[in-house]
């Protein structure tokens, strides 16, 4: 992850010895904010907190129309880093340090080199004297206590560079997989709410018209009327019409999808048995 390749010039010369003062700068100085290096810090929400803001965002994401894949916002960095810099380590300290002692042997040869540099062009120039695996000719590597390697400053040979970039540690990983868990499920259910809701009014309104049919099924039985005849066969059009209507809203596109008669028919019988033939005789309708 590239970090901070065209930051400002800034001096960074707090640390770094009275000699070297007035001849080293950083050109790119590493960026510990918001879209930097994750450093260790200590959050002032909670992590249930920053969870409950991560699903809030994902709602409005959703609402706004923004891409799944689109991470860019300021809220959504903002929120992850709080939440992994929890777990980071102190990779401001560590730069700072590392760069402030290397700056401090660099000031050994202060009298015998004539520069007013940035700081790393001049680490990287001069790494045969330091001769560390971690300082090449064209970057720089830096490491916690345990050696494993946190920050990484390096440019390409043709120039332009790569600039600041840091390495994960596994609990860091964690973390951001975690919270970016969290916003795809929000992200997803807040994408399917609306047609959650729709499946959830057919299959009231499924409900109601089965209901109906076994209302009007037993006033048949009762009285075998044309009319309750009738008003039997149009409570079964009425169901039908529910069932097809919460199918087509469980297909995905925009398929039209007719649901088999031997389906329709079970589901009657299963209320009002008897109640489809009967139906059927009356009115000599065949299914």
């Amino acid at each position: 992850m590239v970090i901070n390749g065209n930051i400002a010039s800034s001096s960074f010369t707090q640390g770094i010895g009275q000699r070297m003062k007035q001849s080293c700068h950083l050109t790119n100085p590493p960026n510990f904010g918001v879209g930097g290096m994750p450093s260790k810090s200590v959050s002032n929400m909670s992590d249930e907190k920053i969870r409950e803001k991560m699903v809030e965002l994902a709602k409005k994401d959703v609402a706004a129309g923004r891409p799944f894949y689109d991470r860019s916002s300021s809220e959504y960095n903002e929120l992850m880093r709080d939440y992994v810099s929890a777990v980071s380590p102190d990779r401001q300290r560590i730069v700072n340090n590392s760069l402030s002692n290397l700056a401090g042997k660099l000031g050994v040869m202060a009298s015998r080199l004539n520069f007013a540099h940035d700081l790393l062009s001049l680490l990287m120039g001069h790494s045969v004297v330091f001769n560390s695996r971690d300082i090449g000719t064209n970057f720089i590597q830096f490491r916690d206590t345990n050696g494993d390697i946190i920050a990484r400053y390096s440019e390409l040979p043709s120039g332009g560079g790569m600039g600041w970039t840091h390495s994960e540690t596994r609990a860091e990983s964690a973390r951001y997989s975690e919270l970016a868990g969290i916003y795809n499920e929000a992200w997803q259910y807040a994408q399917s709410e609306p047609q959650v809701q729709r499946h959830n009014a057919a299959v009231k309104v499924e409900g109601e018209a089965l209901k109906e049919y076994g209302r009007v099924a037993a006033e048949l039985k009762n009285n075998a009327s044309p009319e309750n005849i009738a008003a039997l066969n149009m409570a079964r059009l009425n169901f039908e019409a529910a069932v097809n209507s919460r199918e087509n809203i469980n297909r995905s596109g925009n398929s039209v999808v007719k649901v088999d008669a031997g389906v329709i028919i079970a589901a009657l019988e299963r209320i009002a048995p008897g109640s489809t033939q009967q139906a059927q005789t009356g009115l000599d309708i065949k299914a």
